[in-house]
């Protein structure tokens, strides 16, 4: 998540993507837990969450790609980042 051209936030999706290989099985994957569903980032000003309902994708072996995924998006801004 950026503020004009300065990152504000990063979200490490690689860990979210690992933990739904570690916590998924191939087919379908119904009611899995929040946190499981959930990624969150934070700076020194502002906190990201990202909270799916849904996601798509295929897994070959261990490895899982998203194709799509809906969802809530919930921001703090903690601090005001000055603009250039």
């Amino acid at each position: 998540m950026r503020q004009g051209q300065q990152p504000l936030v990063a979200i490490n999706l690689a860990s979210f993507l690992e933990r739904l290989e570690r916590e998924t099985s191939e087919g379908s994957n119904a009611s899995l837990p929040a946190e499981v569903m959930s990624v969150e980032g934070e700076s020194d000003s502002a906190r990201v969450k990202l909270r799916f309902e849904t996601l798509s994708g295929t897994r070959e072996g261990q490895r899982i790609q998203l194709t799509a995924g809906s969802g809530d998006m919930l921001v703090k801004i903690t601090k005001a980042v000055a603009q250039p």
